[in-house]
């Protein structure tokens, strides 16, 4: 049988139990994370460009940061990037 371009040579891997865990309870905090943040972003306080906002962990989950209210904050996208240098100056904190 001729492959296809839509065909796999292999099956795509399931979603594991912990990608699952970590989407549910991203989604039991997000409503906290809107209403502490009133449409602003929470790092430089300025209303979000047409990109919105970003959840951002503050500590990074590589580094075993937690999808909790205290590691979590919204902020605008040049922020969440680094464009101003606010990533640098968080992690000299």
């Amino acid at each position: 049988m001729k492959q296809t371009p839509l065909q796999r040579k292999s099956k795509l891997k399931p979603v594991g139990k912990k990608g699952r865990r970590d989407k549910a309870e991203m989604a039991k905090i997000t409503p906290a994370l809107i209403e502490r943040a009133q449409g602003v972003c929470e790092h430089c306080g300025k209303a979000p460009d047409f990109r919105g906002l970003q959840r951002v962990h503050i500590e990074y989950k590589s580094q075993g940061g937690k999808n909790t209210l205290g590691n979590v904050q919204l902020w605008c996208c040049p922020c969440h990037y680094g464009k101003d240098g606010h990533r640098t100056e968080m992690e000299k904190v």
